[in-house]
């Protein structure tokens, strides 16, 4: 007598059904592989992109401060402004980084900027009150070429 249920091998149509669910299990994992890796090369494509705009930034910002030094007071405060629209400009950097690429890693140290930042408004009231601003402006070198020294290892 035959007894059902005894037969364990899959019939054709459960077997082509497995065999549909398999080959798209594994097309699914190749499209989520491609869009990853496609994520990877747009995020490294925009920090580089950042990185690029920040190295312009500082060098803007270095050669404007380095001009300070050699005016007049007339234009000292118009450069000073470009200088601190520049390091405003890096930070605005950072702050487009985190958001973006969701790192919370900063492009250039935003603690050196905010110093930078503080020396150009140094100067500014230095300069407003009618003294020489060499030391200021010196402090501000020097916190520039710290962001350069970092910029040339991004």
């Amino acid at each position: 007598m035959y007894v059902y249920g005894s037969d364990k091998t899959l019939s054709r149509k459960t077997r082509n059904i497995m065999a549909v669910i398999i080959c798209a299990l594994v097309l699914l994992n190749a499209v989520q592989f491609f869009m990853a890796r496609t994520t990877v090369t747009r995020d490294s494509i925009v920090r580089d992109a950042f990185v690029t705009r920040a190295r312009s930034e500082l060098i803007a910002a270095r050669q404007s401060a380095s001009q300070v030094s050699r005016m007049g007071s007339s234009n000292t405060y118009r450069v000073l402004a470009i200088t601190r629209q520049h390091l405003y400009g890096i930070t605005q950097l950072n702050d487009m980084t985190a958001n973006l690429l969701g790192t919370r890693e900063d492009l250039l140290p935003q603690d050196v900027v905010n110093a930078a930042i503080r020396s150009v408004e140094a100067c500014e009231a230095r300069n407003l009150e009618g003294y020489n601003s060499d030391e200021q402006l010196t402090e501000l070198q020097a916190h520039l070429s710290v962001l350069a020294e970092i910029a040339e290892t991004l």
